[in-house]
């Protein structure tokens, strides 16, 4: 199977510290872990020396001496795993129980494959994602389930629903194949995972090394097709931004790049999550109508309305898909 890609946000650690847990989640194999900041990442490890408050599931953590003296975010710590570099205070230590020593190089090794452990429902995702793009069905029209043998792993449903059994491993994904079944409604155990197939593909493309761009957006103009279904704390700011500039009109990749600011692979990944979930086309018959893309912006500021991400958007029925999955 595609070995995940997971973001690791380091948080109170100075430039020396960072280079040794980078060095350290570069060794551990079965995850990619891409270390940065703690916005947007899946799991945290923070330095327990630079904790300055506790309230209630709320760290208040000042950022290092090497990066931005009196600086502080203030964490969540029961929205993902984390675990806290020692020493800490004895309050941090009981409202996080997962600590380590980051000088010893076992101790960061069993912090990160603990932090894995946590992240099980995301690699599942990960997992059923990745053998859905492979696949390439069109899951709007049909049911499918991947079996490996008898065992039913997942199963995606007309409505826009992928359900994943709670305990499959990536030898059960590995020998798995999606199938088409002529029925008209899912059947699974009361204990699967059901995820939406939209923050489901764009869990898999904000994580994968995988170009799934087709190559057609980097010679087109690119449309607005929709906004991403997806809740609005997965979407990025330069998703964000991509939608904006779209919103507006049609562009190149090149002028969105140009206009945004970003290198043009971090534009790619950007898009692809964009064009899986079906946001976007490089067909202008399929592209949002101007009255329909200002619902996007509140008429007394031009702000960003981040709730029309989840709006139902203005497909026509039976017109076939701009993204293979939606």
């Amino acid at each position: 199977m595609e070995t995940p890609v997971f973001r690791l946000g380091l948080v109170g650690f100075n430039e020396r510290e960072e280079q040794l847990l980078r060095t350290g989640a570069a060794a551990y194999r079965q995850v990619d872990w891409r270390c940065g900041r703690a916005e947007g990442a899946d799991a945290w490890m923070i330095k327990g020396a630079r904790i300055a408050r506790i309230q209630d599931n709320r760290l208040r953590v000042v950022a290092s001496e090497g990066t931005n003296t009196g600086a502080a975010l203030l964490l969540d710590v029961g929205s993902r795993p984390v675990a806290i570099a020692t020493p800490a205070p004895q309050q941090v230590t009981q409202l996080v129980p997962l600590s380590f020593d980051p000088a010893q190089d076992a101790a960061l090794a069993g912090a990160l494959a603990a932090l894995d452990a946590q992240l099980g429902r995301l690699r599942r995702q990960y997992w059923a994602a990745s053998l859905l793009v492979e696949h390439n069905a069109t899951l709007g029209k049909a049911l499918y389930e991947l079996r490996t043998f008898h065992q039913v792993l997942a199963a995606a449903e007309m409505k826009g629903a992928v359900h994943i059994a709670p305990h499959a491993t990536g030898d059960q994904f590995d020998r798995a194949v999606w199938r088409h079944r002529a029925r008209k409604s899912v059947e699974v155990l009361p204990d699967f995972e059901r995820h939406p197939l939209a923050e489901l593909l764009w869990a898999y493309a904000t994580r994968t090394r995988r170009d799934l761009l087709p190559a057609r957006y980097k010679d087109y103009s690119i449309h607005l097709r929709r906004p991403p279904r997806v809740r609005a704390e997965l979407v990025g700011d330069v998703h964000l931004r991509v939608v904006r500039e779209l919103a507006v009109g049609p562009a190149s990749m090149a002028s969105l790049a140009e206009k945004i600011g970003v290198d043009d692979r971090t534009l790619a990944r950007s898009m692809a999550a964009l064009y899986l979930v079906g946001s976007v086309t490089t067909n202008p018959e399929r592209a949002w109508s101007s009255s329909e893309q200002g619902a996007l912006w509140s008429t007394r500021s031009g702000a960003f309305n981040a709730a029309a991400l989840q709006s139902p958007g203005p497909d026509t029925e039976g017109m076939p898909s701009t993204a293979p999955l939606m």
